[in-house]
């Protein structure tokens, strides 16, 4: 298997999309973990990250060799910023 360096994540808020899953994934605090012979990211579910918030708080781990994008945002806040903006984008598409 050949070797890469992983991208640092530390004290960052991700966005994933999921091979094969319409749905966005996001966490907090994420960091690679090798579990058997196949990394994950692992991190924190958000508040507001499922409905009724249900799992709020619970360690995610999701495979990297099935993550197809990410987004890096600094904090959970910058992430809301940028979903305030895109609502508002699509708000406007609406209107027109």
């Amino acid at each position: 298997m050949k070797k890469t360096k992983h991208p640092d994540f530390n004290d960052k808020f991700l966005s994933l999309s999921v091979i094969g899953d319409d749905h966005t994934l996001t966490m907090d605090t994420p960091h690679f973990e090798l579990q058997g012979d196949r990394w994950f990211i692992i991190g924190f579910v958000p508040h507001s990250a499922t409905n009724g918030d249900w799992s709020e708080g619970a360690l995610r781990a999701v495979a990297w060799d099935q993550v197809n994008e990410y987004l890096v945002f600094d904090s959970a806040d910058h992430y809301r910023k940028g979903l305030k903006k895109f609502a508002k984008y699509e708000k406007s598409k609406r209107k027109a």
